[in-house]
């Protein structure tokens, strides 16, 4: 066709045709319906690979606030770790201090009773 007379030409061209014009309109039609059926398909795939990336970047989301959380809790126990490693050190050193006092005082003890002897 000459593209001028759009959808009444097309028409009148199929009945000129005869029956090889009609067949030709029909597979024209056909083709239209697979287009846009694929069309369709394409979109309903894209919607469902939107969906999908949706989920996987929420995903994605949860797991670094988790890590996040993690890394606070692994930062806690550690901060727990050196603070008991400092009240050990500490209770080691008023032991020590102890020791020596009592050691001392032996000591201090032992030079009374040799001043006595």
């Amino acid at each position: 066709g000459g593209g001028l007379g759009g959808g009444a030409a097309a028409g009148r061209a199929a009945v000129v045709g005869g029956e090889g014009g009609v067949r030709g309109s029909s597979r024209a039609r056909a083709e239209e319906v697979v287009r846009v059926s694929e069309s369709v398909q394409g979109s309903v795939e894209e919607e469902r690979l939107r969906a999908v990336i949706d989920r996987l970047r929420d995903e994605a989301s949860e797991l670094r606030t988790r890590l996040a959380e993690a890394a606070r809790e692994a930062d806690r126990l550690r901060q727990r770790e050196r603070d008991g490693e400092q009240r050990r050190a500490a209770i080691d050193a008023k032991r020590q201090a102890a020791e020596a006092s009592a050691a001392a005082a032996r000591a201090a003890t032992l030079k009374a009773e040799a001043s006595l002897a």
